[in-house]
């Protein structure tokens, strides 16, 4: 226990440090040996925080691009500290807090949480530049983790990038697997007890808006999140009338596919304990819970969290138009730290029609091999998977059989294919080193066999792909697919070339596709470009052109203006196929008090709309 406050203020002073605990060195990934580059950490406690210090040298200066909370920090210096009351070893209960050299905060708390700092909760951190590298303090509060009671042993481990080795170094060794059951653990911390009594967080907005296509052309919307925790482990949400209009989704690709793609989704309703909600995969027959199904709702209800130590669940319900509900229920249990059940259910109901389906999932890991099943069934039809796999550290390896029946359409589900019986194999091989020309090279073999359930050849064949990234930060990739989509043949290369591919503000990719599908000949050609000015103003610009029984093509450019860490304007202008939709916005968000928000257009339509819309958010 620290015997003052620690002001956190990334100066890491002697005697506020004093009766704080250093930790043993960092250990290198990649070498199994110490990091080549020295790296201090201190840790210590209060009586209701964790507080630690790292101070790290660099082997040159340090790189740190991001300065907003909560954006990813790819390809920067950063250090990130890993918890889980529970200590389950799995990454199910694991929570990060990751920062970088300019001090810029991300998190990820188990379970998944909405964006308002509010509801996130708030922990701090301050980092230093110094000559010949950087020091970072952190502060999280316990009360922000779900935690048990009394005095517990709390997982722990810190891991830290260098981006300009490309180095990696844990605490407690992950390996390059990065495996959460290699942690270490801070033993006998006094963990705060839980509030006396349940808290409810709230979440309001007001919104007026115009919109010329709209009757009547101007509007005033107003809604509310209500958020219930009874105790630490259990929270429970409700949203009334939640906006959705001015919430930016993915921009879907215009690529040649034979099935739906999936988009993630960016709606804090469904993000808000997301990690209880995931049922599938795409690796097997499908996602039984989609959320974007959903496309709205005037009503819904969410209640997850932890019922033990070894069980989860999560229950959401929504109601639309007073006609449709949609709901979702989950049960897991964690066998071990790398072994899962789950046994799930989703409904939707109309009126004079309702579809039910039930499904569940096994999980079993020992040592570096793993096993699985997993099946759902509805009143339409029923798919089932089967797996088995290989992992050591630079090497992937599965066996996957999947069997889905040719009416099995789930209203809530993401099911790409459907009426097949078959399986496929992939292995991966990838291989970082220290030293040399190369950073990195890989390979990847993909390959499939799937008859149709009425009988026949549904698709058959495999890909091999390959990419090597060179000390200089230019990464050169090539893959090759020849398959047969029932009576069709299928063969086409695709090679790809991209600078600084780890600085996600300095990169430039190009590439291009070309080969015969049927009798049909196609070429593609895509660019990716992004670039930031003068510190805080940022382009990316995307392009894509496919030729294909028709031409097809989209741009896509984005500009974003950071005034502050709080402050910022984006534009975005999309053009598909001819048709263009553009729209800006100015957001002063991430932090605690009111949340402003102007937007000009509408970001989730084909054609630019003639728009305009002022939103208040303010928590509780």
């Amino acid at each position: 226990m620290l015997a003052a406050p620690v002001q956190v203020d990334g100066e890491i002073g002697a005697e506020e440090w004093a009766g704080s605990l250093e930790l043993s060195p960092l250990v290198d990934a990649l070498t199994g040996g110490p990091l080549p580059f020295a790296t201090r950490m201190w840790v210590g406690q209060t009586a209701d925080a964790l507080i630690l210090a790292i101070s790290c040298e660099t082997p040159g200066e340090p790189i740190a691009r991001t300065r907003q909370p909560n954006v990813q920090m790819e390809g920067e210096d950063v250090v990130t500290v890993f918890l889980d009351p529970f200590g389950k070893k799995a990454f199910s209960g694991q929570n990060s807090f990751t920062v970088n050299a300019f001090g810029a905060q991300q998190e990820s708390l188990a379970g998944g949480r909405a964006s308002k700092r509010e509801w996130r909760g708030d922990w701090q951190a301050a980092a230093k530049l110094r000559p010949g590298g950087y020091d970072i303090e952190f502060n999280i509060p316990w009360r922000l983790l779900d935690r048990p009671t009394g005095t517990a042993d709390v997982q722990f481990n810190i891991a830290r990038y260098d981006a300009r080795s490309n180095r990696s170094g844990w605490w407690s060794n992950r390996t390059l697997q990065g495996r959460p059951d290699f942690d270490g653990f801070l033993t006998g911390i006094a963990l705060p007890d839980p509030e006396a009594k349940s808290t409810v967080n709230y979440l309001g907005y007001v919104s007026a808006e115009f919109d010329d296509k709209q009757s009547p052309k101007t509007s005033l919307t107003t809604g509310v999140d209500l958020r219930w925790r009874p105790n630490s482990q259990v929270t429970g949400l409700l949203s009334i009338s939640p906006d959705f209009r001015n919430i930016e989704q993915q921009v879907q690709d215009i690529g040649f596919t034979r099935t739906e793609r999936f988009q993630g989704d960016s709606r804090p309703f469904f993000n808000e304990g997301s990690g209880r909600f995931t049922f599938g995969s795409q690796y097997s027959f499908g996602r039984m819970f989609y959320s974007r199904r959903i496309d709205d709702f005037d009503t819904g209800v969410k209640a997850f969290g932890d019922l033990n130590s070894t069980d989860q669940f999560g229950v959401l319900v929504t109601r639309e138009d007073g006609r449709r509900t949609d709901a979702a229920l989950s049960w897991s249990r964690e066998l071990d730290p790398r072994s899962v059940v789950q046994a799930y259910m989703t409904h939707t109901g109309l009126p004079g029609s309702s579809n039910t389906a039930f499904g569940g999932e096994l999980g079993l890991t020992r040592g570096n091999w793993g096993a699985g099943a997993e099946g759902a069934a509805a009143e339409d039809g029923s798919a089932a998977s089967a797996y088995a796999e290989y992992s050591i550290s630079r090497l992937y390896s599965e066996l996957r059989y999947v069997d889905v029946d040719s009416d099995f359409t789930p209203p809530l589900a993401l099911i790409p294919w459907r009426g097949r019986s078959g399986g496929y194999s992939y292995t991966s091989w990838w291989n970082p080193t220290a030293t040399g020309p190369l950073k990195n090279w890989g390979l990847e073999l993909f390959a499939q066999n799937y008859a149709k359930r009425g009988g026949g050849q549904q698709v058959r064949g495999a890909s091999l792909d390959g990419f090597v990234l060179l000390r200089t930060d230019i990464q050169l990739a090539i893959g090759l697919n020849e398959s047969r989509y029932e009576a069709e043949p299928e063969r086409s290369v695709n090679g790809s070339i991209t600078f600084n591919s780890s600085n996600s503000q300095r990169l430039a990719r190009i590439g291009v596709q070309g080969g015969e599908r049927g009798s049909d000949n196609f070429q593609g050609f895509f660019a990716r470009m992004n670039y930031r000015f003068a510190g805080n103003l940022d382009a990316g610009f995307n392009y894509d052109w496919e030729s294909y029984q028709g031409i097809e093509d989209q741009a896509v450019l984005g500009l974003g203006w950071e005034k502050s860490a709080a402050e910022s304007i984006t534009a975005r202008l999309v053009r598909r196929n001819g048709e263009l939709n553009a729209y800006l916005a100015y957001r002063r968000a991430g932090f605690k008090g009111l949340e402003w928000f102007f937007i000009l257009g509408n970001p989730n339509t084909d054609r630019t709309a003639s728009r305009a819309a002022i939103k208040v958010v303010w928590a509780g």
